[in-house]
């Protein structure tokens, strides 16, 4: 897996912070290239996207607990 970036690790903790899952523009206000990075941890497999009314709720999955605890 490749290195992460600062704002990976952070948006990583935020999500951690926030219960395990954050809905962008709800649940907090994430810049444009927050959103990219999210997209991109989503396809690494540290994220689970699932649909919802109020926009895409990200979820950390299991691979991304490390990555939490240990940055």
């Amino acid at each position: 897996m490749r290195k992460l970036t600062d704002q990976e690790r952070q948006l990583l903790r935020l999500i951690a912070d926030a219960g395990g899952s954050i809905c962008p523009g709800v649940d907090t206000n994430i810049p444009k290239e927050g959103h990219k990075s999210l997209r991109r941890m989503e396809r690494a497999g540290l994220l689970t996207v699932e649909d919802t009314d109020d926009g895409p709720r990200f979820k950390l999955t299991i691979l991304a607990l490390p990555e939490v605890d240990h940055g």
